[in-house]
């Protein structure tokens, strides 16, 4: 047993023996012949005699260390979905005609992007974001390419839990299962509204710079 394992283990094992319980199970890091260690799980239970005296204990060992990686895999995707800047949500596979699949999942930034609370959207499609201002034609781009199962990104107006509108650059991504068959889309959105308003006046002090040099030259040729 791996020696930060050990103590613990030991302590669990008498414990269970001292409670007279039946069963006991476990996870610990074991060493193999190889020096290098697996997590498994050890489960087991004590036969005893008729005056209930523990006399023998008969377990199994089962190799989890793929589970344990995939467990602490996904612990660490979790950490960076959670701690990211941009909002993400995940939803479900499948949906009905004409609207985006049903969220199961949104981050803290999402909640603070759009105002809405976790418990107030799950199980809603991404279609309730959609205002007056929308752009459809972007929508309707973004329902093709889920009915087509590809990848997707869109520019539109989003509204708010206030009803208050900001622009939202917003794609969508589908995952794939083992069995190469679509489980889960994940959306990774960010408002741009700031972006774009800077963008915007920086065309306009280009335009404004082309005037002004325009009349400089003009001024000069007089």
């Amino acid at each position: 047993i791996h020696p930060e394992d050990s103590i613990k283990m030991s302590v669990k094992l008498y414990s269970f023996l001292e409670q007279k319980t039946e069963k006991w199970q476990d996870e610990y890091r074991f060493k193999c012949a190889d020096n290098t260690y697996k997590y498994v799980l050890d489960k087991g239970f004590l036969l005893k005699d008729e005056n209930g005296k523990a006399i023998r204990m008969i377990g199994a060992i089962q190799d989890i260390t793929k589970q344990k990686e995939e467990e602490q895999r996904l612990k660490l995707l979790e950490t960076v979905i959670t701690q990211s800047k941009d909002s993400i949500i995940i939803t479900e596979a499948q949906s009905s005609e004409g609207t985006i699949p049903k969220i199961i999942y949104s981050n803290p930034a999402f909640s603070i992007m759009s105002g809405y609370h976790f418990n107030e959207i799950i199980g809603k499609s991404p279609s309730i974001f959609i205002g007056p201002n929308s752009d459809m034609e972007e929508h309707k781009k973004l329902i093709k390419a889920i009915n087509d199962k590809k990848e997707c990104q869109i520019e539109t107006i989003s509204y708010t839990k206030k009803n208050e509108q900001y622009l939202v650059r917003f794609s969508m991504i589908p995952v794939y299962n083992s069995e190469n068959e679509l489980s889960h889309w994940i959306s990774i959105q960010r408002d741009i509204s700031q972006e774009k308003k800077q963008e915007k006046e920086k065309e306009k002090l280009i335009i404004e710079l082309i005037q002004k040099n325009k009349d400089l030259k003009q001024f000069s040729y007089i």
